[in-house]
């Protein structure tokens, strides 16, 4: 089980917990990245924005 699904059925999680850091931190990264490609990208070219 993910920490995702642990908080989706309300546990509670300690930030500091190993398992926390490693999947939180890598969908931040993710996220990140994504939002720098779209910063990246014309606003007239609207078929290059999935």
């Amino acid at each position: 089980m993910t920490v995702f699904d642990r908080l989706h059925q309300g546990e509670h999680i300690d930030i500091r917990d190993a398992d926390y850091q490693r999947e939180v931190h890598g969908e931040i990264d993710r996220c990140d990245h994504l939002c720098w490609q779209l910063r990246q990208t014309d606003p007239a070219a609207k078929q290059r924005l999935v």
